[in-house]
């Protein structure tokens, strides 16, 4: 194995990790986003019953 092929390797590696968090964060970003507007939107329809 050249130093040249184990580097793209390394490159590819990196990339995919890099792409792995990215999805799992914007996954859990948008499920956050979810549940707080869910929460805000329970709240705001408590405070239209006062």
């Amino acid at each position: 194995m050249s130093f040249r092929a184990s580097k793209e390797l390394y490159s590819v590696f990196c990339y995919s990790t890099f792409i792995f968090i990215a999805s799992k964060l914007t996954t859990c970003y948008m499920h956050l986003n979810q549940c707080f507007h869910h929460r805000l939107g329970s709240l705001y329809s408590y405070y239209q019953h006062l």
